[in-house]
């Protein structure tokens, strides 16, 4: 019942740029510097889950295409693209849309996992309100640097000071909004 994705989608840039480039680095790294103003290479490993070292590599072997630029920030090398000359690889049906917004997918994908398996702990659902609170605002304290590393924008509400029924409320219902209405899935499309 799977099928190819639809590569005339914005969303799906990281699918066009597999199929041009294969299942690779320089596909993943196109993709995070078409979609940053620049980027520097251990920030960009942490993004796509590579090797620094196989960023930095692909980086500078790519950068003899001339397409991709390097610069010097302070004692930084920060490498971009000009997306207007990978214009090609935007959307057929919609030239004119801006590049996808970036989600950092391991990051993305850590958060919830762990939120998955807090919620699959069949001892904790029968553990006190108390605890049940305790456990979720960990897990809210622990999965916030990676939500923020998918997405800047990504923002979980603190809620250390709540406990019991109303701490579990509320850290569901943070949960509950933040993967209804600030997830880059939602975002992504644009």
């Amino acid at each position: 019942m799977s099928q190819a994705p639809n590569t005339e989608l914005p969303a799906n840039l990281m699918f066009r740029l597999r199929a041009l480039l294969g299942v690779n680095a320089r596909a993943d790294i196109l993709a995070y510097l078409l979609t940053h103003a620049d980027g520097h290479p251990p920030d960009m490993a942490r993004q796509t889950g590579y090797f620094p070292r196989t960023v930095q590599m692909t980086l500078a072997e790519m950068a003899y295409s001339g397409k991709i630029y390097a610069a010097r920030k302070g004692r930084e090398k920060h490498y971009r693209v000009d997306g207007a000359e990978w214009a090609l690889l935007r959307a057929q049906a919609d030239p004119g849309t801006a590049w996808p917004r970036w989600v950092g997918w391991p990051q993305w994908f850590a958060a919830m996992t762990a939120v998955w398996r807090l919620a699959q702990d069949r001892e904790l659902a029968e553990a006190s309100a108390s605890l049940q609170a305790a456990e979720w605002q960990k897990l809210m304290g622990q999965i916030q640097p990676w939500l923020a590393q998918s997405d800047p924008g990504a923002v979980v509400k603190d809620l250390k000071r709540l406990t019991g029924a109303a701490g579990l409320q509320a850290a569901q219902a943070e949960l509950t909004t933040f993967l209804t209405s600030e997830a880059p899935l939602r975002d992504f499309s644009h």
